[in-house]
């Protein structure tokens, strides 16, 4: 098509006897000219092979992953080789030779794609994403259900226990389709007008368990109606949250129930803020950014109504009038009419003249000429820079042009998976985990759920919760930690499917909005405590709480850890609404974003492309930054559900979020670079109770060394991992002290306050009588001595040579000073420092073998990603 091109353009010259090429451009033999960057590219532009003469071997460009390398060096999609038409131009056609086309039989953990033979790892197969070009890898999935599952008309899978439990689980009602009235206990359950039954004990508690909130309906009093608001905030009527008091009445419901916006709160007057809202003419109030966003987010459309286009025209079809103008169909162009209203689609001394003839139109790529002019283009992979000069696109800065590494080349780019992730054979650009599916582990009020990536299997993890609020996972420990919101308890219990036993981890004192996040290297959990202002961390035991930080916080809202960099990200709530990053020691404060940052409820970590990403329930949208503050990148997805957003997780292209709605809570996946494809997964009533989603997987928790096992001097309490500076290539240690304890000299033990002091005394007073003692001893050897050699002196006169030798013997032995065996034996029992006993919190949940932690003295179970995962530990083999 490029020769043809060419053709084209010299035939149009009529007869010109040559072209003056320009500094970027290879002057061909037969006079044509083409870009410096065509030369020894494996292809003939020339039509007479001089571009591709005189190459040096490495001059000429290899081949992708994706494309197949001819013989002469052109490069091919790899689908086209072996698909019984030669395209290499060589004779013999090097892409159907048969000695290539041999299908090579898959290895054991591979699936082999029946058209072309190509092999995907087996774990690719019934995921319910097409891998293979022919389809094969999802043309014969097994999608029936087990036993102790009801299999849903559109084909998903639930518990059977989830059937006529007043909730559709299938999303289709099938669920919920033919049950019988269901009975209550009169003595345990409370029936809601809706059939569902709850226990009794949770009606008046101040938390809504039935669909239309009748257990908390004509209460004389709530067992916790107390609101933890200041003075500046707003106390939502479900007595759960509180926001900023400019939000009340702007027009945008903030509070889960939408008591910031009731009629009785506002008194029907909506007040939009002039800069970061536009008021719609039927009265609601939207962001700002989504006016003229090309989609109606107001009811009745008024968003979308006189905007000005600032989309260009396009120059291959259209002709541009000018600012403020319409775009003009290029056949409207020099006919005579004034169709642009001054002229300007008639101007005279460009109609009927072609200028890519005179020097490429000074093109530096391509020429392109129209009735009304001409335009300059490039060659792929390159971009007009001014109007004729191209220059490199470096495909790398755009985020999400790659999945994962990249390469950039003059015109070209190379993409490449990290270790456990493999190019995705119909997208090379596109990484995806090797070995293992991906889950989706998410709360469910009074369950942990987790589902494949479809959501064709969803299965209970932990049941009889009474208010789940956020989640992590231990995943090389198989454990799950979550928040109780009626209880204020952390727990933790094994990833099992049933109901194992569970264990508390902290007793006290966590709300509904404070978050957790697991360090599955050290083996700790850190969380966010908005009404004491800190950040603390204990093991996974509880045993210890320490402060990471308690100063400068205004109200910490999501956490999340990187224990291989020793990093910890906060998001912090305020007047100046922030994303932070510190040491998980709580060294090295940084402030990473202020801008888009409003109300930001959940933060997660993409280690791959190491890369902060938030969710910002007031602005409604999903931001990120690099750990390092820089390329910001806002996704708001015109259109789309992004309302009130309450969690959010990364994993291979995909972000995962949750937010809610009037009586439900729903999940979501999109694109992390740019939020296409939107998709949801699963919605339910949760009665203003938000979904926690995380995504599964053991490539979410990579393997690390644990670098408190190496410590010389092991930490007494607790162990975290410090961030790597300049001054410190390898990330150290620090060990932390619980309140009201000090840290030694030595940098790992910790003492009470005041104890410290007392050990000093102690020891001084030790030494002195250590002193004491040996004095005492070495006068009495003194006195023994000179009392024994005049005895011998009067009984032996006349053997005065020998009695000499005698008495010198008899003081070298005795009088030598030295200490004494009792004053070896008084060092030995007045030791310097006494170890502190430890002292534990009480656990009410009496701990089991199921739920036995993972020893602070062993290295966190590597997540080997050479051998396949499980997306349900212990319970169904992917």
């Amino acid at each position: 098509m490029l020769v043809l091109l060419w053709w084209v353009v010299l035939q149009a010259w009529g007869g010109r006897s040559e072209m003056v090429c320009n500094t970027a451009q290879l002057r061909c033999e037969n006079g044509w000219c083409v870009p410096q960057s065509w030369a020894c590219d494996g292809e003939d532009d020339c039509g007479d092979g001089t571009d591709e003469t005189n190459c040096d071997p490495g001059q000429i460009r290899s081949c992708s992953a994706s494309q197949f390398k001819c013989g002469s060096g052109l490069c091919i999609p790899r689908a086209w080789q072996c698909d019984g038409e030669k395209d290499c131009p060589e004779v013999e056609g090097m892409d159907e030779w048969e000695v290539l086309c041999d299908k090579e039989k898959c290895k054991p953990d591979e699936f082999q794609c029946k058209d072309d033979g190509s092999c995907v790892p087996a774990d690719w197969e019934c995921n319910g994403e097409i891998d293979c070009a022919d389809g094969s890898d999802e043309r014969t999935c097994n999608l029936s259900c087990g036993l102790e599952q009801f299999q849903c008309h559109n084909g998903r899978c639930i518990q059977l226990r989830w059937k006529c439990d007043g909730e559709d689980d299938c999303l289709d009602g099938s669920d919920e389709a033919k049950c019988d009235v269901t009975t209550c206990d009169p003595v345990e359950e409370f029936r809601c007008h809706s059939g569902l039954c709850v226990n009794k004990r949770w009606v008046c508690d101040g938390e809504l368990d039935c669909d239309d909130g009748e257990d908390e309906k004509n209460c004389k009093q709530h067992r916790d109606n107390n609101s933890n608001c200041d003075d500046k905030a707003f106390s939502c009527h479900n007595q759960k949250e509180c926001i900023n008091m400019d939000w009340k009445c702007d027009g945008e419901a903030d509070c889960m129930d939408g008591s910031d916006e009731a009629e009785e709160v506002c008194n029907a007057v909506t007040i939009c803020d002039d800069g970061d809202q536009f008021k719609c003419k039927s009265g609601e109030c939207i962001p700002a950014h989504a006016r003229c966003s090309g989609y109606e987010d107001c009811m009745d459309g008024s968003d979308e109504i006189d905007c000005v286009s600032m989309l260009k025209c396009d120059p291959h079809e259209e002709f541009d009038c000018g600012e403020g103008k319409p775009c003009l169909p290029l056949d409207r162009v020099c006919d005579h009419n004034n169709d642009c209203g001054s002229w300007e689609d008639e101007p005279k001394d460009s109609c009927q003249k072609n200028e890519c003839q005179e020097n490429n139109g000074g093109c530096d790529h391509l020429c392109f000429d129209t009735p009304g002019g001409f335009f300059c283009g490039c060659q792929e992979g390159f971009q007009l820079s001014g109007n004729s000069t191209c220059v490199d696109v470096n495909e790398c800065n755009i985020l999400g042009f790659c999945s994962q590494t990249c390469e950039n080349y003059p015109g070209s780019y190379k993409c490449s998976c990290m270790r456990g992730y493999k190019p995705d054979l119909l997208n090379p650009d596109k990484c995806k985990v090797e070995r293992g599916k991906v889950g989706i582990m998410f709360t469910h009020q009074t369950e942990i759920r987790l589902a494949d990536a479809t959501f064709h299997e969803t299965i209970a993890v932990v049941e009889n919760i009474r208010s789940a609020g956020v989640m992590d996972f231990h995943f090389a420990g198989q454990q799950v930690f979550w928040t109780d919101c009626v209880e204020k308890r952390l727990y933790r219990a094994k990833v099992t499917g049933k109901d194992s036993m569970r264990s508390v981890v902290v007793e006290d004192g966590l709300d509904r909005t404070d978050d957790i996040a697991v360090d599955w290297v050290y083996n700790n959990v850190y969380w966010t405590s908005g009404d004491r202002k800190a950040i603390s961390v204990t093991n996974l035991d509880g045993d210890f709480i320490v402060d990471v930080i308690d100063e400068n916080l205004e109200k910490p809202q999501a956490v999340a850890v990187h224990p291989k960099k020793g990093l910890m990200f906060w998001s912090d709530v305020g007047n100046i609404s922030k994303i932070e990053k510190s040491g998980m020691d709580g060294s090295n404060r940084v402030v990473l974003a202020t801008d888009n940052v409003v109300w930001p409820h959940g933060i997660t970590l993409d280690l791959v492309m190491e890369r902060i990403y938030w969710v910002d329930a007031k602005l409604h949208i999903i931001g990120s930054v690099g750990f390092d503050g820089s390329l910001p990148n806002i996704i708001s997805v015109p259109s789309s559900p992004l309302h009130h957003q309450v969690s959010v997780s990364v994993m291979e292209d995909l972000v995962f979020w949750s937010e809610v709605g009037p009586n439900t809570s729903t999940i979501y996946q999109a694109n992390k670079a740019d939020g296409t494809g939107v998709k949801m997964l699963t919605t339910s009533r949760l009665h203003h109770q938000p979904m926690s989603v995380a995504a599964y997987h053991q490539l979410r928790q990579p393997s690390s060394p644990n670098l408190c096992l190496s410590r010389p001097v092991p930490c007494s309490h607790i162990c975290v991992p410090a961030p790597v500076t300049l001054h410190s290539a390898v990330p150290a240690t620090a060990c932390l002290c619980p309140r009201q304890y000090s840290r030694l000299e030595d940098h790992s033990t910790c003492v009470m306050v005041g104890q410290e002091q007392e050990e000093t005394e102690i020891k001084q007073v030790d030494v002195e009588k250590v002193l004491e003692q040996i004095i005492e001893d070495e006068i009495n050897e003194d006195t023994e001595e000179e009392n024994l050699t005049g005895l011998l002196l009067g009984l032996l006169v006349g053997l005065g040579v020998l009695t000499s030798v005698v008495g010198v013997f008899v003081y070298a032995r005795y009088a030598r000073p030295g200490v004494t065996s009792r004053a070896r034996h008084s060092l030995r029992n007045n030791s310097i420092y006494i170890r502190p006993r430890l002292s534990t919190h009480t656990r009410l949940v009496s701990e089991s073998e199921s739920t036995a932690p993972l020893a602070r003295d062993e290295e966190s179970p590597a997540s080997d990603i050479s051998e396949p995962g499980e997306v349900f530990p212990g319970i169904i083999q992917p």
